[in-house]
């Protein structure tokens, strides 16, 4: 299968959740794919930015900046949660995404 020229796919990169699905998936069906996780998880090969951005002390604001990072570079939010999910760092991202324009696709699990 050749790889997809036409799509990027950018992950929050947090371990709970739908991300390391789709980057497996993105994997098997080599779609380019990178990640922006947290400024308080580690550097991998899939980041987006230096290592020394990576690694930094836990704090609550770092989903935050993160979630303007992928406002900033991304054009479609695709959402996977559940109906119960009540994340304000989801909530967050989405908000942002709306503010800017930018189209917004909520696949959400009924509870």
């Amino acid at each position: 299968m050749k790889k997809s020229k036409n799509i990027r796919v950018i992950s929050g990169g947090c371990t709970p959740g739908a991300d390391p699905i789709i980057r497996e998936c993105c994997i098997e069906l080599k779609i380019d794919y990178a990640e922006i996780p947290p400024a308080d998880h580690n550097w991998n090969q899939f980041c987006i930015g230096d290592r020394w951005l990576y690694g930094k002390e836990r704090s609550g604001k770092n989903m935050f900046i993160r979630n303007l990072k992928l406002e900033k570079i991304g054009e479609i939010l695709i959402l996977f949660k559940s109906a119960s999910d009540k994340s304000k760092y989801i909530t967050d991202l989405e908000k942002k995404f709306s503010k800017a324009g930018k189209n917004v696709i909520k696949l959400m699990e009924d509870s």
